[in-house]
């Protein structure tokens, strides 16, 4: 989904942050793509890893899986990347819904700098990069070294900083991308569990929401969507594959193969396996 931000009011927070700290700190949409950045320019460790594509894979995906951990603690998160750096993030939410993140890093405790080696040395190698010892001392002087106290100050001011924004509307979402997002979900994930509920916890929606949204898009019903969309895939298998009827139900979502049938006759006016028949014959004829 896309995340529309007050650009002014966030470069004045990115840059009080900073300030303060002298840490780079980001914003983040919901799939951990940078929005907005201060300063730009990335730290010496980061900007070495990036000169390969498999670092910049390696940093990209470090993101992901930071964002995810802080989406399932939907609250402030602090670990370490890949090189050992210590990074924090929180959740930037709306009605419910995680629709970004701010985040900082590149930094170390100063009680810890010992331990930055060896994970900086494993990283390289990694990405390509040959970790000879004066590009890994010449990276570790880099370093914007910080006492523990200091850390959990900065991620103090990253829950304040991430309330103003909640609290003031600073960004936003437009529905139609959640809505675009949750209607390629349910094709893409027809065997599992569509239910309301299953689709709040997968999207970080109140239920309330969830009906709110997609009211004038699913005119029946979340429930009698998934069913159509169910069936006409149903039909689409029928028509196409050698898929046995029964494992057809299962591949759409149906657990009751006598459901499924019943359901199924009330779409198209005749059973499952009268429709393959018909839809071969039909085939046939044409050809």
């Amino acid at each position: 989904m896309s995340l529309n931000i007050y650009k002014a009011a966030f470069e004045e927070i990115l840059h009080a942050f900073h300030t303060l700290t002298m840490l780079k700190i980001v914003v983040l949409d919901a799939n951990a793509n940078e929005i907005m950045e201060y300063p730009k320019e990335n730290g010496a460790i980061c900007t070495e890893l990036r000169k390969t594509e498999r670092g910049c894979s390696v940093c990209a995906r470090s993101e992901r899986d930071f964002c995810k951990k802080c989406a399932d603690l939907r609250g402030l998160y602090v670990s370490k990347c890949p090189a050992g750096l210590t990074e924090a993030a929180i959740p930037i939410m709306k009605d419910g819904i995680i629709i970004g993140y701010i985040m900082f890093g590149q930094t170390c405790d100063k009680n810890l700098r010992h331990t930055l080696k060896g994970s900086l040395e494993k990283v390289l190698s990694e990405c390509g990069r040959e970790p000879d010892g004066e590009l890994i001392n010449r990276l570790l002087s880099k370093v914007k070294y910080k006492t523990a106290d200091e850390i959990h100050a900065a991620a103090v001011l990253l829950k304040a900083f991430s309330r103003y924004v909640q609290m003031n509307n600073l960004a936003v979402i437009d529905d139609s991308d959640m809505i675009s997002e949750i209607v390629s979900y349910i094709s893409e994930n027809l065997d599992r569990d569509l239910s309301a509920k299953a689709l709040c916890a997968r999207f970080f929606v109140s239920r309330s929401k969830l009906y709110a949204m997609t009211e004038a898009y699913m005119k029946g019903g979340i429930s009698a969507y998934v069913k159509n969309a169910r069936l006409t895939e149903a039909s689409r298998l029928l028509s196409k594959t050698e898929l046995p009827v029964r494992k057809v139900s299962a591949a759409v979502g149906f657990s009751d193969y006598a459901y499924f049938n019943r359901c199924f006759k009330e779409k198209f006016g005749i059973c499952a396996s009268e429709y393959r028949k018909a839809s071969k014959l039909n085939s046939q004829q044409a050809d």
